[in-house]
């Protein structure tokens, strides 16, 4: 009775593991390359990568990074700055420190204000870790993702 007992658990057990087996041949072809998914990560881990992007920048230059977040608009009046058409467009990260984390982007087959979903709005951006090469300002020698795929979250 227990051996037959044993085969029966055993071979539930084998059953539940092959049965979650999913089919992941539905992958997109043209869909880019990921690198780090920060949507995969808990908030704190997500967070703490954040924090790594700029302070080992170096090391994820030419990365590509997917991250969600609230999408914040940011227009600055300077002369320098408009002549570059450049306006500040930044990923904001709640994380559970209250602690926000800013990631700048830029979206270059978009145009400010008419492209751009209203301030607070959830958005996913997926982007290549990428560094201003301005002369414009010193202020402007950081780093921001050059945005390969943009889409409003519902």
């Amino acid at each position: 009775m227990k051996k037959a007992l044993l085969i029966i658990l055993l071979s539930l057990t084998v059953l539940m593991f092959t049965s979650c087996e999913k089919d992941n041949d539905t992958t997109d072809p043209n869909a880019p390359n990921i690198d780090i998914d920060l949507t995969k990560m808990s908030s704190n881990v997500a967070s703490a990568q954040i924090g790594m992007f700029y302070e080992n920048e170096q090391d994820y230059m030419g990365k590509t990074v997917k991250i969600r977040g609230t999408y914040y608009p940011f227009f600055v009046d300077d002369e320098e700055l408009i002549e570059h058409n450049i306006t500040l467009q930044y990923i904001v990260f709640d994380c559970p420190s209250g602690c926000n984390k800013y990631l700048e982007f830029i979206d270059a087959d978009k145009t400010y204000p008419d492209d751009y979903p209203d301030e607070d709005t959830l958005i996913e951006i997926t982007g290549v870790f990428d560094r201003y090469d301005l002369t414009v300002a010193e202020s402007f020698a950081r780093p921001y993702f050059r945005v390969t795929e943009f889409k409003i979250v519902e």
